[in-house]
Parts: C-alpha cells; sequence; structure tokens
C-alpha cells in the first residue's frame, strides 16, 4: 500500500465565529475514503497543532488523480460546528522520500492561511540523480592560472631577499673603526666600510724600452756648441786685395801655394 505522511503544523489569521471574537478551530482532512482530524484548540484564531498522521492508502489509489481535503471548522458543543474554511493539495507534484512543505489559502473565508507538510514515502516522482558535473576546459585553465600565479608569488616571496641593514654608526670619540660585519649566506652580506685613498702621484708611463736617453745639460749655454776655429793674423798678407786671396773679413783660409811648374 502506498504510505503517505502528513503533518499539520499551524493556522493563521482565521475567521472568529465565537461570540467573544474568538474561535475552537480543528481541521478534518480526507483523501479517498480515509478520513482523520486534529485535536481542538480552544479560544485560539491563529492554533499549532503539529499533527502527524500515517496514512495507509488504497491499492488502487492513484496519487495522478487524487488530491487531499483540509476542512477548518470551529467546535461547538451544543449546535453544529461552524466551517471556517476549507482547502485542498495535489498529490501528483509529491517527489519520492522529499518531505514538501506548503501553506495553502482558506476558501469560504475572509482570510486564512493553513500550513501543512507532505512526505510520500513509496510513491511519487523519483527525483532525478544529477551527475557529478566534471570540470571543464574552461575552469580547468581557470584552476591552472590560478594554481601558476599560487607558485609564482610562492617563488617570489622565497626569493624576496631580506632589506639591507643601515650602514654601521662610528663613534667620534673612537677614532679607530670597528671590524666589518658580515652575515652568512641567507642574508645579504655588507661590503666593508670604503676609507678615503691618500694623494698619490700621477703614474707614470714606463717606456723605458723605447725611450731615448736624455740630452745632456750644460751649466754654460756656450758649451752647446763647438769653439770657432782659430786663423792666423791676416796681416801677414802683404796685400789683402790682390787678385786670388779673399776678400778682408773672409773666414776661410787662403788656398795652398804650390811652386810654379817649369816645362823641360
Amino acid at each position: 500500500m502506498p504510505k503517505l505522511k502528513l503533518t499539520v503544523i499551524h493556522a493563521r489569521d482565521l475567521d472568529a465565529k465565537d461570540m467573544g471574537g474568538t474561535s475552537d478551530p480543528f481541521v478534518k482532512i480526507k483523501i479517498g475514503t480515509l478520513q482523520v482530524k486534529t485535536e481542538i484548540v480552544k479560544k485560539n484564531c491563529n492554533p499549532d497543532w503539529n499533527a502527524v498522521f500515517n496514512l495507509d492508502l488504497p491499492a488502487k489509489f492513484d496519487p495522478e488523480f487524487e488530491s487531499i481535503y483540509f476542512d477548518v471548522y470551529d467546535y461547538d458543543r451544543f449546535s453544529s460546528n461552524d466551517l471556517i474554511g476549507k482547502t485542498s493539495a495535489r498529490l501528483d507534484n509529491l517527489e519520492k522520500g522529499i518531505a514538501q512543505q506548503m501553506t495553502l489559502n482558506l476558501h469560504n473565508a475572509h482570510k486564512g492561511t493553513l500550513t501543512i507538510e507532505l512526505l510520500a514515502e513509496d510513491f511519487g516522482i523519483i527525483p532525478e540523480i544529477k551527475p557529478p558535473t566534471l570540470p571543464t576546459q574552461q575552469s580547468v585553465h581557470n584552476r591552472s592560472a590560478t594554481q601558476l600565479n599560487y607558485n609564482h608569488s610562492n617563488i617570489n616571496n622565497f626569493n624576496t631577499q631580506p632589506p639591507t641593514p643601515p650602514p654601521p654608526q662610528y663613534d667620534s670619540s673612537n677614532s679607530s673603526p670597528p671590524p666589518p660585519q658580515y652575515y652568512s649566506n641567507n642574508q645579504s652580506s655588507v661590503s666593508p666600510p670604503q676609507y678615503p685613498i691618500p694623494n698619490q702621484p700621477p703614474p707614470q708611463n714606463d717606456n723605458s724600452f723605447n725611450s731615448q736617453p736624455p740630452p745632456p745639460q750644460y751649466s754654460d749655454q756656450s758649451q752647446c756648441q763647438p769653439p770657432p776655429p782659430q786663423y792666423s793674423d791676416q796681416s801677414q798678407y802683404p796685400n789683402q786685395n790682390f787678385q786670388g786671396y779673399p776678400p778682408i773679413g773672409y773666414s776661410q783660409p787662403p788656398p795652398p801655394s804650390y811652386p810654379p811648374q817649369y816645362n823641360q
């Protein structure tokens, strides 16, 4: 037999049927040939029942053509019960094994609602089981790009060198600077302090192999030239204007004289 679990939860804003402005509501449920009802809640237009009914439906029950009916009444002890409102719910849209809660508006009433919950235990629509979604090529690409950016950021963080420490501070009262501080390989090394270089003569090109010896230095400039030749006194020549002799003031010596040649 098909089984249906029904829970009548509560009603809200029911019409007042009693003289005191309230009602004593209860609910009659009818499905096929089955009929059940809830307890009576005294003097309350917003009753809470939370009544649970496990209904065994007939074997020939067809949920596609059947509905469940709800009639809300006001209980009267000395007269017939007054109808507050009625409503119904279809069973063809229930999913098997899944509870479905719904709020129904009351008909033949000025206002009011009824909230119920239906659970088809062994009939109804079988819910479709969706296969797990496989990652698409675009999602794999985005995930790879995200992983690449994450790894790249980790590499950048790993290669980031620690900040260079400030230069050492020397005490002016101490003339000698402190020894330089060195660090391990995982820290940035500090170069030794730089001291001013004393003044040095400019470097000279060593061309000793190709250079000539310097000229001799003379104390007297007259030694730079050889002395002039010394000539005999011009007065030894009887006639200085004689043809064949140089004029007066000529610095070269006269040519030598040879004895006359005689023909034999």
